[in-house]
């Protein structure tokens, strides 16, 4: 008598908006050169739409800035506690974090001290700052896949492996593509006139994010109006409970002319003539797309 083998069961913890797009990602390259694997987790919807069988809800891990931790700290210990002991009872061949980094770092640590092998996907930017990260990343991971090639020699002689596999932006925009055919295309389907001047306010995915970002970035879009007269703005929202939020800080700024959309963030970024960016992915995207950009951020 025959028994099916095993799949190998991959643990996968991701925070927020853009861990989601590179779990699915890592999750479609996994399974395309082996069939029998399960996925289990924390994860986004693109994340659940490859198979992770999400134990919680990833809205559960979405902080931003310093007081909110702080806030949530007891919570997020539990979490961090139940995680665990769910992973280690399931018998995870492997554990990936994928950036997200305080907490995944924490989880990787406990995994690995229970014999289970720990990736972190994507490095902290330790060569911009805190570089004593490095040896926090190295007690966590055995192997640390980063995004650009310039990371891994600064992991040289810690112990982690680290491999430069690329950022999946850089393949998905094409530098060659006929940049003036696709404003054009965006444009169309987001209904902006080709004569319009049009700004992308991009307050982030998560909706701890939005409260900080979205009432900052319309005040700025109002003495941009002030100015201007006829500039449009476009606010992408990744899901119903950021829209419905957006809008209301839209409804304390009724002489701001925008216009919301269904996620579609790089529509946005490719119709608009610039546009306000909180600080993360969507900057690297706005870059390869070559929108004019302010960056933003606020820590609380």
């Amino acid at each position: 008598m025959t028994t099916e083998p095993r799949p190998l069961v991959v643990g996968l913890v991701a925070g927020e908006a853009s861990g989601d797009r590179l779990g699915a990602g890592l999750m479609r390259e996994l399974r395309a050169g082996r069939a029998q694997m399960r996925f289990v987790g924390i994860g986004g919807p693109q994340m659940c739409a490859e198979g992770l069988e999400a134990w919680y809800p990833q809205e559960s891990l979405a902080i931003n800035g310093f007081a909110e931790p702080l806030r949530r700290l007891p919570g997020l210990w539990r979490l961090l506690a139940d995680l665990e002991t769910a992973l280690v009872r399931d018998r995870v061949d492997v554990f990936v974090g994928i950036d997200f980094n305080v907490f995944n770092l924490m989880l990787e640590r406990r995994l690995r001290a229970r014999g289970i092998p720990t990736v972190h996907y994507v490095s902290p930017s330790v060569y911009a700052w805190r570089r004593g990260r490095i040896q926090r990343v190295a007690g966590a991971a055995d192997l640390l896949l980063t995004l650009f090639p310039f990371e891994p020699p600064l992991y040289a002689g810690t112990g982690v492996r680290a491999v430069c596999v690329g950022h999946p932006l850089a393949d998905a925009i094409d530098p060659q593509r006929d940049a003036r055919a696709e404003r054009q295309a965006a444009r169309r389907a987001l209904g902006i006139d080709e004569q319009e001047t049009v700004i992308g306010l991009l307050p982030g995915s998560r909706m701890s994010e939005a409260r900080l970002m979205a009432d900052l970035m319309l005040d700025a879009a109002q003495l941009i109006g002030a100015h201007r007269r006829g500039v449009r703005f476009v606010i992408p929202c990744l899901n119903p409970a950021l829209r419905d939020w957006v809008r209301s800080a839209c409804q304390r700024h009724p002489e701001v002319p925008v216009t919301l959309v269904d996620g579609q963030s790089r529509e946005v970024l490719t119709a608009c003539d610039a546009a306000i960016v909180k600080s993360g992915t969507a900057t690297l995207e706005a870059m390869l797309l070559g929108c004019p950009m302010v960056v933003t951020y606020r820590l609380g």
